[in-house]
């Protein structure tokens, strides 16, 4: 039993266990191998089989873009399980067919949800291929940090990418006159039938400007170019006021990626100026975010914002400090998803067990962060446990290869270093 838990939080590996138990319990009842249980087993078995399986694979195929957890999906199925059900079972009703027919209905319904989901999952897996899949290898990997999309997008031919952290909206509308399009890193409260999801962390590409409305064009790969969620109504893509930008923007402290030709880098250096160092452009992100906390000094995110600055400047303490009290005064719940400063920081102080905590907690039931593994490795290595901190970072290079630190950290164990 001791090696139940890692089992199950192995990277997607709960997913997976449990779409296969779904399936079994599925082929058991449509064998007939529930009328040899006992009567209560059977029920329960014929419950899961006709309404959680067929449920759990309906919600699957209609949230697949939305990344749901195997546990938020799993809230879904019993609903979208009574809801296949009421198919057949309003057939029946008006054609006054048999129990027997009915059930063959239950099974038929249940049958086809699960060969339109496999028949999808075969798409999607060819859709995908096209990707680099060598570069984000696991498919539940929730975040790509701007620096990974940069470095993929340096990669292709004839194009080349930079990142860069407190961006203006002045730079975003230079960027887009002289034909660069931006990626923006921002937050997101999903609107609509999205709402109950909560906030994200999203990426979108800036694509064009209108100062007299007010406003940008963005194309967004999940909410889509038009006003209903999902849908690509509006080739020139979906608008944001220009207050709402700077909002959602901040609470990623302004970090946008400029995709760009090589014939175009000086016009990049030029419209980026002394952010192109890095020492100045965190000095400044510095001056603007203590600025703005100034006028708002109950933002949670701001007070994020400081703690990644003062981490970039090397000043930890300020930087602990500065987390310390964003967490006191509340912020999303997904936030460690994307932004890792609380791990740096709180390690580079030696408050161990708060990386600890903070990793388990980002952890539960969601197994899907390389970094989130990398700092409780680190913690657990200053603490003494070193064949804990080995596990956590073999879980870190197991699901992103390429996560560099992780592999160093490794590397440096098995050295005995």
């Amino acid at each position: 039993m001791r090696h139940l838990p890692a089992i199950i939080t192995a990277p997607g590996r709960g997913r997976r266990l449990l779409t296969i138990a779904l399936f079994l319990a599925w082929v058991l009842v449509v064998a007939r191998v529930a009328g040899s249980l006992p009567t209560q087993a059977a029920s329960w078995l014929t419950f899961i089989a006709l309404v959680i399986t067929p449920g759990y694979f309906l919600a699957d195929l209609i949230t697949w873009r939305l990344k749901l957890d195997w546990l938020e999906q799993l809230a879904l199925a019993m609903p979208l399980g009574v809801a296949i059900l009421a198919v057949p079972g309003t057939i029946a009703l008006v054609q006054h067919l048999t129990l027997d027919q009915l059930t063959s209905g239950w099974i038929i319904a249940s049958a086809l949800v699960f060969l339109t989901w496999l028949v999808h999952g075969i798409w999607l897996r060819s859709f995908f291929r096209q990707f680099d899949s060598s570069r984000y290898p696991d498919p539940e990997d929730r975040n790509v940090s701007p620096w990974e999309l940069a470095a993929y997008a340096h990669d292709q031919p004839n194009l080349d990418a930079r990142y860069r952290t407190n961006g203006t909206l002045d730079q975003l509308r230079a960027f887009i006159a002289n034909g660069i399009p931006v990626i923006i890193e921002l937050g997101l409260d999903p609107p609509g039938e999205y709402a109950w999801m909560e906030w994200y962390g999203h990426y979108l590409l800036v694509v064009a400007y209108d100062d007299a409305r007010g406003q940008v064009w963005v194309y967004d790969s999940w909410l889509g170019t038009s006003a209903v969620p999902g849908e690509n109504g509006d080739r020139q893509g979906r608008t944001i006021p220009y207050d709402v930008l700077q909002t959602y923007w901040r609470q990623f402290n302004n970090n946008y990626i400029a995709l760009y030709r090589p014939e175009q880098a000086e016009t990049v250096a030029r419209i980026m100026g002394a952010d192109m160092d890095d020492a100045v452009m965190w000095q400044r992100a510095l001056t603007t975010v203590q600025s703005l906390l100034g006028a708002d000094p109950q933002n949670p995110y701001l007070w994020f914002d400081l703690g990644t600055v003062y981490n970039a400047l090397g000043e930890y303490e300020r930087a602990a400090t500065a987390f310390d009290q964003a967490r006191n005064i509340g912020l999303p719940w997904r936030m460690l998803w994307y932004q890792f400063g609380p791990y740096e920081a709180y390690y580079q102080v030696g408050r161990y067990a708060d990386v600890i905590l903070l990793a388990d907690v980002t952890l539960q039931d969601r197994p899907y962060f390389e970094e989130a593994f990398y700092y409780k490795a680190l913690a657990q290595q200053a603490l003494g446990q070193a064949e804990e901190a080995r596990r956590n970072l073999q879980r870190a290079v197991a699901f992103n290869p390429n996560y560099q630190p992780a592999q160093v950290a490794l590397a440096q164990m098995t050295d005995g270093n």
